[in-house]
């Protein structure tokens, strides 16, 4: 009989557990976004990744860890993670969608992609147009973009002339060096025509 009671009581508190699962799931999230404002983002991560488990809490967890991963400077992690947040969503979360994309922009703009960067923030204004930071951003990805296809084709036509700069001056050294020879091989031929005293003396 006491054995039944120890068995209902385990069973009890399973059940408890089972269903205070998304709660304390939820609890997570709080407690990585605590450790993420106090800028604790590998502890934040840790925490993030424990809320993963809950299938309620995942696309936030996911989100979240992308945003940690993004703070430590690890965009490759950040974008795979905001990726495994906007697949896990269902449509009616357009906020989080709409976050998850503008983020995965703000990354590969920080990493120098630009055009990665662009179609990210274009495909934020695709959930929600009317966000002024992800136009504004756009644009400033493309202005970017186009800087930088400019700076690449300066200083391509900078090391073309460098390059025939180059070739042309060493054409002329050489140019220079044959002169100088010839030059000296007359003169040594000239000077021992002059001095042949094997002659008479008059």
């Amino acid at each position: 009989m006491k054995m039944i009671r120890i068995m209902t009581a385990a069973l009890a508190l399973l059940t408890l557990c089972v269903s205070c699962a998304p709660e304390l799931a939820k609890l997570k999230l709080i407690e990585g976004n605590v450790y993420f404002s106090r800028g604790k983002y590998a502890e934040a991560a840790g925490v993030y990744m424990d809320a993963l488990e809950d299938a309620k809490t995942a696309p936030y967890a996911a989100y979240l860890l992308g945003s940690a991963y993004a703070a430590m400077g690890q965009g490759e992690a950040a974008l795979a993670r905001f990726d495994e947040a906007e697949n896990v969503l269902t449509r009616e979360n357009r906020e989080l969608i709409y976050r998850s994309r503008y983020n995965s922009g703000v990354v590969r703009f920080t990493d120098g992609d630009f055009a990665g960067a662009a179609a990210d923030f274009k495909r934020a204004l695709e959930v929600d147009g009317a966000r002024i930071e992800a136009k504004l951003n756009f644009e400033l990805s493309m202005l970017s973009l186009m800087r930088k296809k400019e700076n690449a084709q300066v200083r391509t036509t900078q090391k073309g002339s460098v390059g025939e700069d180059d070739r042309r001056r060493k054409s002329e050294i050489l140019f220079n060096f044959v002169r100088q020879k010839e030059a000296e091989r007359w003169k040594s031929w000239e000077f021992t025509g002059e001095t042949n005293d094997s002659g008479l003396d008059y």
